[in-house]
């Protein structure tokens, strides 16, 4: 029979998961830090939706237009990066604007907000500008939907597994030593003093702490 402590030696879908949740709050850091001196967009069109997603030092925020009218849906997407930063960067209406193709233009007037647990929604409505020769060619207004979130709490909900599971692994080492200097299998706990060397209950090889 396989011992525990081999098998506990497998890769866990908690551990995989847990270094997928420290590559997310590295990015989270990179792209905070990014957007101390600028912001980056990308607009692009699924179905019937039309979506607009940005990046600066305050967080991300994504927001779109549902049931866009066919003659008023962009054609491709747009990337892009606007150098303005911290407060000049909130204060400028048009640094929100990608310099090529299509951007959501959303009065205020019409816009509600709620946060929860450091998570913002929003609601109203909004229209799509896109360039042309001269001006912009608006859209009808539409039903807006959005959602942002600030950097630091995303760090925080991308911190918990991580943090679950040092502790969980902390504990657990923590019990085999202690199950190890009384004699009991570190894997099950079973009495070893009769039996020493390999547990009869689970296989599980007894090592010195």
């Amino acid at each position: 029979m396989q011992g525990s402590l081999a098998a506990a030696r497998r890769p866990r879908p908690f551990t995989v998961l847990s270094v997928l949740s420290l590559l997310l709050c590295a990015i989270c850091v990179a792209m905070w830090l990014r957007g101390l001196r600028g912001e980056d967009f990308w607009t692009f069109t699924v179905g019937g939706n039309f979506f607009q997603c940005t990046a600066d030092d305050g967080g991300v925020r994504v927001r779109w237009l549902a049931d866009v009218p066919a003659d008023s849906r962009p054609a491709g997407s747009a990337m892009g990066r606007q150098r303005l930063a911290g407060e000049e960067l909130r204060r400028s209406q048009a640094a929100r604007r990608p310099p090529r193709g299509a951007f959501l233009n959303v009065p205020d007037a019409t816009l509600r907000t709620r946060r929860f647990a450091g998570v913002e929604w929003t609601w109203g409505t909004g229209q799509i500008l896109q360039p042309t020769f001269f001006l912009y060619r608006a859209s009808p207004l539409l039903p807006l939907r959005g959602v942002a979130i600030a950097w630091r709490w995303l760090l925080a909900y991308a911190a918990i597994i991580p943090t679950t599971w040092l502790a969980l692994r902390t504990r657990r080492r923590w019990t085999m030593r202690q199950r190890l200097r009384r004699g009991l299998c570190p894997a099950c706990g079973y009495d070893l003093r009769a039996t020493p060397g390999r547990c009869p209950e689970c296989g599980a090889v007894a090592t010195p702490a």
